[in-house]
This record gives C-alpha cells, sequence and structure tokens, in this order.
C-alpha cells in the first residue's frame, strides 16, 4: 500500500466517522426535543462559557 493509498482510506473513514456522528446528533436532538415537549418544557436557557473549543454548557 502506498503513501497516498493510506491518505485516501485516513480521510475516506475521517469521513464516515463525521457522517456518523451527525447522524447521532440529528437523532440525539429529535429524542430530546420529544422528552422536553412531553414533559411541558416550552423554552431553555443556556450559558457558554470558555473560549473557542474549550468551553462548557
Amino acid at each position: 500500500m502506498n503513501d497516498l493509498t493510506q491518505v485516501n482510506d485516513f480521510y475516506a473513514q475521517m469521513l464516515e466517522a463525521q457522517q456518523r456522528a451527525a447522524e447521532r446528533r440529528v437523532e440525539t436532538r429529535a429524542a430530546l426535543l420529544a422528552e422536553l415537549c412531553a414533559l411541558g418544557v416550552t423554552s431553555i436557557k443556556v450559558h457558554y462559557e470558555g473560549y473557542g473549543a474549550s468551553g462548557n454548557v
């Protein structure tokens, strides 16, 4: 296997993992929304603390 094939395989795997993560986020958000609606929640206030990717909700 040459270097270019290894790079292409890496990027293909990375893209597949990103796609699966995006699909899971959609499913998780839908489930969370359904649960919140069932509980009668009509609004949520979220505060982000931090900078860039080094923060927390």
